[in-house]
């Protein structure tokens, strides 16, 4: 026997939009497929909301309920008619199997609903069996985000900010805004020790809005100095396509009128933009109305690299440092380097190259055309209170030759 509990991705959204009364035409339809696709002796109970348990009874093995749990999950994705719309939404569905787990009717159902929770953060839309193993993960993911609470309350999180220059001109174009956890006993932390843990939860939302305030302080002091600096940040798709994202950006920039819209950047990954590529264009092109400029990050790590081009509202992209980095040693990664650079020439996209370690890499930049970029061998990400210091040294760029490596930021 298994015990399923489902929960509908995207509800809320189609909800919000479209009205209750959709949304309950929307549950009875999820209910009725449900209901259909189900063996007659399997019992189905609507828990509330968009949560719905199955009871799938007499299996003959695990195979068996992973045939019945796929035919669902296909058919609740099948599209809907609202309103005279389309609508598509899917579902995480999270599995028991009694009597390997013997737990009591309730106990088993809060398993269940443990693990649909696992199929959430995995992904949605698929299933997920419950293991007691996923349990302690679980609690101990727990702990991990309550301490990054605590730290986020206490302000231990920080900015640092990296420089990107025109090795041609030697002009610095602007900063990249770099999230560091100022952390008591383990010293500064990069975001792959701690933004893991918290994605798709309410601090990553919080996290990221305190990054958008932060940064355009940042602009509106450096303003003050005497010093117009650009200035780009990281944003996750999730808080990107959260609800009432766009009304936040446009209410932050009111409150920093005396600075250009134009100064702020959001930089976006590029391989984390392939779901809903559509729905995601259209916000993207919300913010652009704004006045914000819009970064694809990791360019040519994704799966449809050229579709995003021809499909997002981008104003620069940048070439992935994996890329970057094996130009002198790899033809392919320079001749990948010099396509993307004359292709995103054409279509009139700014691009910048990540990842510059050496007077080697700049030099061999600039022969492919990529005057613009970024990297430890220009300068290293620095708290803010360094940043004017360093501009006032009136650094350049130096080509050197190509052996001697290592820091290209040399004083005038």
């Amino acid at each position: 026997m298994a015990v399923c509990y489902l929960d509908l991705d995207g509800f809320k959204p189609v909800n919000d939009k479209f009205g209750h009364a959709a949304g309950d035409q929307l549950l009875v339809v999820v209910s009725e497929r449900l209901r259909h696709t189900i063996r007659p002796n399997d019992i189905l109970a609507r828990l509330g909301g968009d949560e719905f348990a199955v009871l799938l009874s007499g299996l003959r093995n695990a195979d068996e309920c992973v045939s019945v749990i796929k035919r669902m999950l296909c058919n609740i994705s099948l599209p809907i008619v609202l309103e005279d719309s389309l609508v598509r939404i899917s579902s995480s569905i999270g599995v028991t199997l009694f009597p390997d787990d013997d737990a009591e009717a309730e106990i088993l159902l809060r398993h269940a609903d443990q693990a649909m929770y696992q199929a959430k953060r995995g992904g949605k839309n698929r299933y997920q069996f419950y293991n007691p193993l996923n349990n302690q993960l679980e609690a101990m993911c727990k702990k991990e985000i309550e301490r990054l609470e605590q730290a986020f309350l206490e302000e231990e999180f920080v900015l640092y900010y990296q420089p990107k220059v025109n090795l041609l001109t030697d002009e610095v174009i602007g900063f990249e805004a770099l999230l560091r956890w100022s952390h008591p006993e383990r010293g500064i932390l990069e975001p792959a020790d701690f933004l893991p843990v918290i994605a798709g939860t309410r601090l990553e939302f919080s996290m990221g809005e305190w990054v958008i305030d932060a940064v355009l302080r940042q602009i509106q002091y450096w303003k003050s100095q005497g010093q117009d600096i650009s200035i780009s940040f990281n944003i996750s798709t999730s808080h990107l396509m959260s609800q009432g994202f766009t009304d936040y950006l446009e209410t932050m920039l009111a409150c920093y009128s005396s600075i250009p819209n134009a100064m702020l950047e959001m930089e976006l990954k590029e391989s984390v933009t392939s779901d809903n590529v559509f729905e995601v264009a259209k916000t993207l092109s919300r913010c652009r109305e704004l006045g914000v400029t819009i970064a694809l990050d990791d360019f040519g790590t994704g799966c449809s690299s050229l579709s995003h081009l021809r499909e997002l509202p981008i104003d620069t992209i940048k070439i992935a440092k994996s890329f970057v980095s094996g130009i002198p040693l790899s033809q392919k990664d320079k001749s990948l380097v010099k396509g993307i650079v004359q292709i995103t020439q054409m279509l009139g996209i700014s691009v910048i190259a990540e990842g510059v370690e050496s007077a080697t890499h700049s030099s061999m930049l600039l022969d492919l055309g990529c005057p613009l970029a970024q990297g430890y061998g220009i300068a290293e990400p620095m708290p803010a209170s360094q940043v004017l210091a360093w501009l006032q040294q009136n650094v350049v760029f130096l080509i050197q030759p190509p052996d001697q490596l290592g820091s290209i930021l040399t004083p005038r």
